[in-house]
């Protein structure tokens, strides 16, 4: 038998070896992935109610009454989004492909809503002849996705010459996240990122102005792992215009909602594929040692 025959063999069987040491750690990993999932929720929703608005006069010695006048159009959007984790990026879950939904309509439609591929995100806003009734967007994700859903309502109006006009509507927000059940010590350079995260966001604008009101909350790997719960209820999201100059003037009135969760897997093995990959380490000595030892017997 040659010297080149057995080295040749040797070699083949140190990458075979380490081939398959390989694709052990990565099933190891995934298995890992899918056994450390707790099956819960993390879910985010909003809810904007009760849209209405005051006038005071602010020339009450002119003789002439504050003025609001909606214009008889309205837009109407919603959307929902979703997408499935695709693993880590400079410490940080990376998401892959989106499987969004957008619509829109304009007046005289009344109802609009969005649902997302697989149902995780919907979004829905409802107005009539008076202005919004209900704009609703809700979230929804367990471990390994992100999910998100916005909506949005816009109509012009017009405002007479001394007139101010307040708005308000009524927002009602709940978040909520899964614990992580797994235990694992992060390297240094990923640190401890979040697992579980849910947010909303709604913002009411007239022209330049706007006012907004926000909320977040999230769990991580391992500082704190526990679950969270959030509400916020039927706060009011208020908004003042005045016109104060001496002809009327016309606006665009906006009103938009979002709101995002997401849980991300586990962004390295847990101990029990850490295990796997020493012991795999462990037999690369003995591989080396017989690649010697058959050279020297050559």
């Amino acid at each position: 038998m040659s010297v080149d025959f057995f080295s040749r063999q040797t070699a083949m069987h140190t990458k075979l070896m380490a081939g398959a040491l390989l694709g052990a750690m990565l099933l190891n990993g995934q298995a890992m992935a899918a056994t450390s999932a707790t099956g819960s929720l993390t879910e985010a929703r909003l809810t904007l109610t009760d849209l209405s608005y005051k006038l005071q006069d602010l020339r009450v010695h002119d003789g002439v009454d504050p003025l609001l006048r909606w214009d008889s159009a309205w837009a109407l959007n919603a959307s929902a989004d979703e997408a499935t984790q695709a693993g880590w990026l400079a410490g940080l879950p990376a998401w892959g492909d989106a499987g969004q939904r957008t619509v829109s309509a304009l007046a005289p439609e009344v109802d609009l809503g969005a649902q997302s591929l697989l149902g995780s995100g919907e979004s829905h806003v409802w107005v009539s002849g008076t202005g919004l009734q209900v704009m609703d967007v809700h979230a929804q994700s367990l471990e390994g996705r992100q999910a998100s859903a916005g909506a949005g309502y816009t109509q012009a109006f017009t405002l007479g010459a001394g007139t101010q006009v307040s708005f308000s509507v009524l927002v009602d927000a709940h978040l909520q996240g899964g614990a992580f059940a797994g235990g694992w010590t992060p390297p240094a350079d990923v640190g401890d990122p979040s697992h579980a995260s849910a947010s909303y966001a709604a913002v009411m604008s007239v022209n330049r102005l706007s006012s907004a009101m926000s909320g977040y909350a999230d769990n991580s790997f391992v500082n704190d792992p526990d679950s969270f719960e959030t509400r916020l209820q039927l706060q009011g999201l208020t908004l003042t215009v005045s016109n104060t100059g001496l002809s009327a003037r016309t606006y665009l009135f906006g009103l938009t909602a979002y709101v995002q969760a997401e849980a991300a897997l586990s962004p390295v093995p847990e101990p029990g594929g850490m295990a796997l990959w020493l012991a795999g380490l462990s037999l690369l000595p003995w591989c080396v040692s017989r690649q010697r030892r058959g050279r020297a017997f050559s």
